[in-house]
């Protein structure tokens, strides 16, 4: 079984997001985990799916959660490991710079041999046979020897005037699934390695181009790094140059293909970018990183679909595609704080925020604002049937407003209260925000959509959320605790004469309520999450699996699993199994405001603190957990 799946592996098949933010999470590798240098030269994947390191201090195998280094002689302070190869008959070579070349099992690390050779940065095989690279030149293994091919001589016999030097030209190698032979790419231009010798590539296309990396695509093509510029080539063809967004008179130092069409790219003094090799632009992704200008050394995708960065002096950097698409400010919302969700049966998702309320439309592709007002801070939103919105504010007094919704969109009403709950027979509850937000109740009048002030209940409030089982008992989360009636609650007017003791099990801030299959109570808290079964109380905290201990929002999907939002990411309820997700599956934006569970596309709406994001809970099977 490959190691490495269960951690890494990542369905693209069937969540493939098109984002407005980011597209990929990310994990950080350092010293601190275990790494032996915080300079990476070079990244492998074997067989079995292992990752092998290069770093500055020797070389190591990492399984997802450990380390194993591989030691031998050269093992000291400058033991760099510039280049490995892992080849069909199951060896992981590994070249240490100036010193030698050491041959391992990747099924048995700790069984290794070493020979003696003046190692350069590249290993590559031909027919059979190994060859590196030492900047000019190239050599070819065999046994306990190694033979000097001569290249240099070479290239002077190709340019007998003498234009360069041997000082400024560097080979850099590159072994192509769509071409015969070893490519070998310098600052002369682009050859093939044919037997012991070389010869210019498609009869000299690339002669006097800079060549400075290389790779391919599934596709047939060859991607080649210059200075400034990336230069597609199909066959003996260059169909395209790229410039566009790259940093002038600087050279590409890496590049890697991955398996979604982008191209990432490595320039020295400037960092790492991505190419979109449909749409054909490239972004800056260090700032992303938070690496600036760090020098990248290497890119490698694993088969899992993950682009591991070797960094100069920062470690290592997993990027994961990400489970969350990010709606962010481009996509039209009037900010970027979620406050609250609601949904009409149509499918169309209201948002509220600080500024107000914007809807998305049925393919999410378009913003509509439906209320937009200074200060109008959204606390909470209610669907009333098809024709009726109702929203919680804190700038309106004690007379609600309605505003009618634009052509074909539901009315908006603005409700002054922290939070509504539908008792039914149009009869909803409200945390009312006057002064002290004593609970009151509304009943709602259907041909004009007003709402009737009844008579508030005198000793409830601080009233943040609400909920109530089918037998009619019902619980009010409060900011200093919870409520709970004494009797089953059958009658809206029973709640107005009915008192509502302190449940002494819990304490903090209530901030959302939560039952599932009309059994089991949660309760999300400042103080970690509660689990009610009607009988007895069970305590969630960090030292359990929560991310964080203020959870903010409860939200249950249609497969009965419970999402819980806190101020540092998302987490997973199901059974007795407790997931969480943050940055590292792309939910940048780890303070989590509101949740709302989309029934009809099986989908979960996330209101963070920096936009809004979507989650196909589906995908989460294909995670690591």
């Amino acid at each position: 079984m490959n190691p490495l799946r269960p951690l890494f592996l990542i369905s693209w098949l069937l969540f493939v997001p098109y984002l407005w933010g980011h597209e990929f999470g990310i994990a950080h590798v350092t010293k601190q985990d275990g790494l032996p240098h915080s300079i990476v030269f070079w990244i492998e994947e074997d067989a079995n799916g292992f990752i092998w390191l290069g770093t500055d201090a020797g070389l190591t195998r990492y399984d997802g959660n450990h380390f194993l280094p591989v030691k031998c002689q050269w093992d000291s302070a400058g033991a760099a490991v510039t280049a490995m190869y892992s080849d069909e008959a199951g060896n992981l070579w590994a070249g240490y710079y100036r010193k030698g070349l050491l041959r391992t099992q990747i099924h048995d690390p700790l069984k290794v041999s070493t020979q003696p050779f003046p190692f350069g940065y590249h290993i590559l095989s031909h027919e059979g046979e190994l060859y590196f690279l030492r900047k000019n030149n190239i050599y070819r293994i065999r046994d306990t020897t190694f033979e000097d091919l001569d290249i240099w001589e070479q290239l002077m016999d190709m340019w007998p005037d003498g234009a360069f030097s041997s000082a400024n030209i560097t080979l850099t190698a590159h072994q192509s699934p769509n071409y015969p032979y070893p490519l070998i790419g310098c600052e002369l231009g682009l050859f093939e390695l044919v037997g012991d010798s070389i010869r210019p590539f498609a009869g000299g296309l690339l002669n006097n181009v800079a060549i400075f990396s290389m790779t391919s695509d599934p596709q047939g093509g060859l991607w080649l790094g210059s200075r400034a510029e990336i230069l597609q080539v199909v066959g003996s063809r260059i169909v395209h140059r790229y410039r566009e967004g790259l940093p002038p008179d600087l050279r590409i130092h890496q590049l890697e293909y991955d398996q979604r069409g982008h191209l990432w790219i490595s320039v020295p003094g400037s960092g790492l970018y991505r190419l979109d090799t449909f749409w054909k632009r490239s972004v800056y992704i260090s700032p992303q990183l938070g690496i600036g200008e760090t020098t990248i050394n290497f890119i490698k995708e694993d088969r899992a679909g993950n682009v591991w960065i070797a960094t100069h002096g920062e470690g290592v950097f997993i990027l994961f595609p990400s489970l969350f698409k990010h709606y962010g400010r481009i996509k039209g919302l009037t900010n970027g704080f979620v406050t609250s969700l609601a949904m009409d049966p149509k499918g169309r998702l209201y948002i509220g925020q600080s500024t107000g309320v914007s809807v998305l439309s049925d393919v999410y592709e378009s913003v509509q604002t439906v209320l937009s007002q200074s200060e109008a801070y959204v606390f909470d939103m209610l669907q009333v049937g098809a024709d009726s919105l109702l929203v919680s504010t804190h700038t309106f007094a004690d007379a609600p407003f309605y505003a009618p919704g634009p052509k074909d969109w539901p009315g908006v009403q603005l409700w002054p209260s922290f939070t509504i709950y539908p008792l039914g027979s149009a009869q909803y509850l409200v945390a009312s925000n006057n002064q002290e937000s004593i609970l009151r109740l509304f009943s709602i009048q259907t041909k004009t959509n007003q709402p009737i002030p009844l008579q508030p209940h005198p000793s409830i409030d601080r009233i943040k959320t609400m909920a109530r089982f089918k037998d009619g008992e019902l619980w009010i989360g409060r900011r200093i605790g919870l409520f709970r009636a004494r009797s089953p609650i059958r009658s809206p007017y029973q709640l107005l004469t009915d008192s509502f003791p302190l449940e002494a099990s819990i304490e903090g801030d209530i901030y959302d309520l939560y039952i599932e299959g009309d059994s089991v109570l949660w309760v999300a808290s400042d103080v970690g999450l509660y689990r009610w079964n009607r009988k007895l109380w069970r305590h969630i905290r960090t030292d359990g699996g929560l991310p964080h201990m203020v959870c903010t929002s409860l939200a249950g999907d249609s497969e009965g699993r419970l999402w819980v939002g806190t101020q540092k990411g998302l987490c997973l309820i199901e059974g007795d199994s407790l997931r969480s997700f943050g940055k590292l599956f792309g939910l940048q934006s780890e303070e989590i405001t509101t949740l709302h569970y989309d029934s009809i596309r099986q989908s979960l709406w996330i209101g963070t603190s920096n936009g809004l994001f979507l989650l196909d809970p589906r995908d989460i099977n294909t995670y690591p957990s």
